[in-house]
């Protein structure tokens, strides 16, 4: 995936992202397979953009076991709990599924608006609260999903919710 086609560069004309990456501090970074991009309890200082590969989200609970795992992927960010709510450490890891290659952004960039006053910082900065704004009604429809009624018309309501309208018999 190239940078442009991220949804946190959409609206932005090429001068306008080359500014961005300059302004942001970001860099293209790539992990091989198996590597820890983040560990549970680093210091979270940047948000990550997945250009290419598969990362794994993970916690590893008091006894050693993983609590909880999803997967990213292509065009999906991560890393943006822990460092926008200002915590002192990642509640859980980041792992390279596969080779992965990221774009890092540093935590300076959300915190306003930069000495220059950039037009291009702003679009940036709304355009991370469209995404944020698009996550958060995501997981609320998985809610209503989860608790909607017994099991069968729960299961009927998620493949509803993940049908592909396009599809033929």
């Amino acid at each position: 995936m190239k940078l442009q086609q991220l949804q946190i560069f959409q609206n932005l004309t090429e001068e306008e992202l080359e500014k961005s990456l300059v302004c942001s501090q970001a860099v293209v970074k790539k992990y091989p397979k198996d590597t820890y991009i983040f560990r549970q309890g680093d210091v979270p200082l940047k948000l990550y953009f997945i250009l290419e590969g598969m990362v794994e989200l993970g916690s590893i609970n008091l006894n050693g076991k993983i609590t909880r795992s999803s997967y990213v992927t292509v065009g999906e960010e991560f890393g943006e709990v822990e460092m926008f709510l200002r915590q002192s450490a990642y509640s859980g890891y980041a792992k390279a599924k596969s080779e992965v290659s990221v774009l890092e952004v540093s935590q300076n960039f959300f915190g306003g608006r930069c000495e220059r006053n950039c037009v291009h910082h702003s679009k940036v900065v709304f355009n991370m609260l469209q995404l944020f704004a698009e996550k958060a009604e995501k997981h609320n429809r998985q809610i209503e999903v989860l608790t909607s009624g017994n099991l069968r018309q729960r299961v009927a309501a998620y493949l509803l919710e993940n049908c592909d309208p396009d599809y033929r018999v």
